[in-house]
């Protein structure tokens, strides 16, 4: 049985049409937490936009070529994928020494 898509696709849905007012609502709502787990972890706040801006690409990158339904919460997807993203950038880095 198929599962029903989460109600918060409809942000992956405003990504994709480009729907200024509810990818808005996604920074207001998302962007501190990531700004300060960023923080947190040995980053700035301009480390903080880049990896969030980044992961909201990757997203409309996975509604557009790979038909992305999200099954949780719209803000515990965005991030999962900023932590990710964040992680491989410190690890990169940490490599790079």
């Amino acid at each position: 049985m198929p599962k029903t898509p989460h109600p918060d696709q409809r942000y992956v849905t405003a990504l994709l049409n480009n729907d200024t007012a509810l990818i808005g609502e996604v920074y207001k709502s998302c962007a501190r937490q990531v700004r300060s787990y960023i923080c947190f972890n040995n980053g700035t706040e301009d480390d903080a936009a880049d990896i969030f801006q980044e992961a909201l690409i990757d997203i409309y990158n996975q509604a557009k070529y790979k038909g992305l339904e999200l099954t949780c919460p719209f803000n515990a997807f965005l991030f999962l994928v900023c932590k990710r993203k964040w992680f491989n950038e410190l690890k990169k880095d940490l490599l790079a020494r």
